[in-house]
């Protein structure tokens, strides 16, 4: 009979943590993920918010058709589109680019729903049209006007952006080949050749909560409020 594993280890240790810090991928991994974290949080919150604006209070042909086509496309697994993106990044020349990671992830459907939702609990129509009146354009209007009110739902699509895209694998692990990103870094280690690097994987898992944590713990209350006030109605 083998010897028993132990849950809770005799003396505690940093050197796991020493070892993963001194590895040469560690860093451009963690270098490549904020990077594609931070263009797709901020970015894709930004459009996001402005499709959501349009669906929600403009008015134009074809409007809720389009809305419904793009609620239907949140059914899609990633994994079927994911020879099309293919094709396309291949053909824009992005391949084994951090583009290639970001540009699949900045107009995210469900992204745009939230929003578009969040605008029709916020925003009453009698401020826009008071805008208008006092000779805003449609931009300025959004700007001045509905951003100010839309922090909340920001800051909790922003919190959902940035644990989507820090935590994504499958996009990196098919469009980069001599780059990695931070979950492609720990697939490594779990995949070591012959045998996994359990002690750093651990590490590294833990590591890989400290940007979580961090930005939920500055972005909680407004990430509460978002929740509240965006809640979907009827």
């Amino acid at each position: 009979m083998g010897a028993k594993q132990r849950v809770i280890p005799n003396a505690f240790t940093l050197e796991n943590y020493r070892l993963l810090l001194q590895n040469q991928e560690f860093w451009p991994a963690v270098r490549n993920s904020l990077v594609v974290s931070g263009v797709v949080t901020i970015a894709g919150a930004y459009f996001a918010t402005l499709a959501g604006y349009a669906f929600a209070k403009m008015h134009f042909p074809g409007r809720d058709l389009l809305f419904r086509i793009l609620l239907a496309t949140m059914m899609i697994p990633l994994m079927v589109s994911l020879t099309t993106n293919y094709i396309i990044i291949s053909r824009l020349g992005l391949l084994n680019s951090l583009w290639a990671v970001i540009l699949p992830q900045l107009a995210p459907a469900f992204g745009i729903f939230w929003m578009r939702q969040f605008v029709i609990s916020t925003v009453p129509d009698e401020i826009l049209e008071a805008a208008r009146i006092d000779g805003a354009g449609e931009l300025m209007t959004f700007r001045k006007v509905v951003l100010p009110i839309l922090r909340p739902g920001v800051a909790g699509l922003m919190i959902w952006l940035f644990l989507s895209s820090w935590t994504q694998l499958l996009l990196p692990l098919t469009y980069l080949q001599d780059q990695k990103t931070y979950p492609v870094f720990i697939n490594s280690l779990r995949t070591f050749p012959a045998i996994p690097v359990t002690h750093l994987l651990i590490a590294a898992s833990v590591l890989s909560m400290i940007p979580v944590v961090a930005l939920f713990v500055f972005a909680q209350k407004a990430f509460v409020s978002g929740l509240s006030a965006g809640a979907v109605k009827g």
